[in-house]
Order: structure tokens, then sequence, then C-alpha cells
């Protein structure tokens, strides 16, 4: 909060040049909370890509301990199970996530189906936007 913009509000009322509705929709703007907008970030970008790299190779160790033949069905099989059970996961995140007070929000449904449909690429933006969220939220606290 800035004491000498609130000074200069009043005397702006006091003069005349603002109304009373105006004022106060200064005043309110001034003093509520300001949630600092976060842009593209390389830094969250970079982390989230990490850990799909992670991800991949945990499910891709995984599933060869399930089944060595990788051109077998059960090894396809058991990637598609480990990948919907992933998309459980990040849906419960999202879910979780929903209460914060970030103005950006993660709908549950959008995770559960990019996971499960887009792969790896869906977990990828899934987990950006994760720590995008998070980043937001204590920009927002500070």
């Amino acid at each position: 909060m800035d004491i000498q913009q609130l000074e200069k509000l009043n005397e702006l009322r006091e003069k005349g040049i603002l109304t009373e509705e105006e004022f106060n929709a200064q005043k309110k703007a001034l003093l509520s909370p300001q949630e600092k907008k976060i842009g593209f970030s390389w830094k969250n970008f970079g982390i989230s890509f990490l850990i799909t790299l992670v991800v991949i190779l945990v499910e891709v160790l995984l599933a060869l301990g399930i089944n060595p033949d990788v051109n077998s069905p059960d090894f396809t099989g058991a990637l598609q199970l480990l990948n919907i059970v992933l998309a459980i996961v990040m849906t419960i995140v999202a879910v979780r996530l929903k209460d914060t007070p970030s103005k950006r929000k993660l709908p549950a449904w959008a995770v559960f189906l990019a996971i499960v449909f887009a792969g790896c690429l869906g977990f990828w933006v899934t987990m950006y936007n994760i720590l995008q969220i998070k980043q937001n939220n204590v920009a927002s606290e500070k």
C-alpha cells in the first residue's frame, strides 16, 4: 500500500476532480492485495521438462519389469496402465490446487484427458501449469 497515492487520491477528491464513487474505487484498488502476473517461465519450463523425463524413465523401467519384451502387447498395456495411474494422481493434484488463491485454474477433467490422450506431452503441460500456479501463489503472498 502506498500512502502517498492515497493522499493524492484524497486531494483529488477534495478538489472535486474525483467523485466519491471514483475515489472509493481507486482506494479499493490500492488497498486490495495485488496478484502478480506470472508470465512464461523458462525455469518452470525446464523443471517440468526434467520431471517429465524422469516420469518417462520410471514408466519405461516399470513396464520393462513387467515384461522385458518391448514388442509385446503386455509391455504396451503396462505403459498404458501406468499412464492412467499417472493421470489419476495428477488429477488429484489438480483438485487440491482448486482452492488456491491463484486466478489461474487447472480443471481436473482437462488434466486427466490431457495425460490419458496426449501422454507425456499432456503430463508436461500439466506439470508446467502446476508450477506456474504454485509460483503465482507464492508471489501473491508477498
